[in-house]
């Protein structure tokens, strides 16, 4: 509503503010200004490059926001994945992991590992739970409030289906044959 009365697009600085907002609307209520403002937002996620630019805009649709306070686990090193994959729009988290050597003789319920890396806005985390990973290889954990982009493995495949099935088939005759 604010884009529409404002009558332009919004500086790279509101961006992804106005993502966040807009991440609140279920995917299928979301307006080509919304869904344009999200694409914005993560179109340096290297998923979403890799994506092309059709299959990105139709994930926009799938994108949900989650807002976490300071200090709120995201997921844990060695949990089940549940197959969620994340984009930093703002914030940012620090994810950790133990040594396997250490972590092998120690129990599950010791503390956290040292940090190896901290994320900000525009960074990703999860993409193993996309290509099939079963167990989490970290932890990660909020550092300030952060907004991040939810992406299910579900939602991926299927707008990827979707998106497959949707093209023609340009492989030809079956079996190579040639029409007479």
């Amino acid at each position: 509503e604010w884009l529409r009365l404002r009558g332009s697009l919004p500086t790279p600085e509101e961006d992804p503010v106005l993502a966040a907002l807009a991440l609140r609307k279920p995917g299928a209520l979301r307006s080509s200004a919304e869904i344009e403002l999200i694409r914005r937002a993560t179109e340096q996620v290297p998923l979403c490059r890799k994506a092309g630019t059709e299959l990105h805009r139709e994930l926009c649709r799938c994108f949900a926001g989650e807002e976490l306070p300071m200090g709120a686990r995201v997921y844990s090193e060695d949990e089940l994945s549940s197959g969620t994959f994340y984009m930093v729009v703002h914030g940012g988290c620090s994810v950790h992991q133990r040594d396997r050597a250490v972590a092998r003789t120690r129990q599950k319920t010791q503390s956290i590992g040292p940090c190896t890396m901290w994320l900000g806005p525009g960074d990703s985390f999860g993409e193993g739970a996309l290509a099939g990973a079963t167990v989490r290889g970290a932890t990660v954990v909020t550092r300030a409030p952060t907004t991040l982009i939810r992406l299910e493995k579900e939602d991926y495949e299927a707008e990827s289906a979707r998106l497959l099935a949707s093209r023609p088939n340009t492989s030809g005759p079956a079996g190579g044959a040639r029409p007479p």
